[in-house]
């Protein structure tokens, strides 16, 4: 059950990374003139919006998740001061926090790095075809060459 879990709370964390990044890929290809600061700060606007709707689905996950279980000690007439202090309780409290904690982290660390990764990226990018094009261009043997080989 604890594996499933923390799969559950990674799966929410890759889903916010990913969302982040891309946002800010979109945004650095749409205006290449952003400074790593305004990346930054659209990073952290998509952030704050998966944060919160995340975060939520994180806690309502876990408390389906211990539906039946609560169900059970309801029925049974469990006190409201034992029901508190349940182990069961605290492990979905702590679940659901740390869940959270987790997308709340997720948000800035992914904003930062990837608004300083998207301008070395395409950098590099446009290097690399620059290098294939000069290597092309190398070998490619012009339209005078290839009348004298074809003779």
């Amino acid at each position: 059950m604890f594996a499933g879990v923390l799969i559950a709370k990674l799966g929410v964390i890759m889903d916010v990374g990913i969302s982040i990044a891309s946002a800010v890929h979109e945004v650095y290809t749409a205006n290449r003139e952003l400074g790593p600061r305004a990346l930054f700060m659209a990073g952290m606007n998509v952030g704050r919006d998966r944060m919160g709707t995340m975060a939520t689905t994180l806690i309502l996950a876990f408390t389906g998740s211990s539906l039946m279980s609560l169900l059970v000690l309801y029925a049974y007439k469990v006190p409201y001061d034992q029901l508190v202090n349940m182990n069961l309780v605290t492990i979905e409290v702590l679940q659901g926090m740390t869940g959270s904690i987790g997308v709340i982290l997720t948000a800035p660390i992914v904003a930062f790095v990837s608004s300083r990764l998207m301008p070395y990226y395409d950098r590099m990018l446009a290097r690399r075809a620059a290098e294939s094009k000069a290597e092309e261009k190398v070998q490619a043997p012009s339209g005078m060459e290839k009348e004298q080989t074809a003779m």
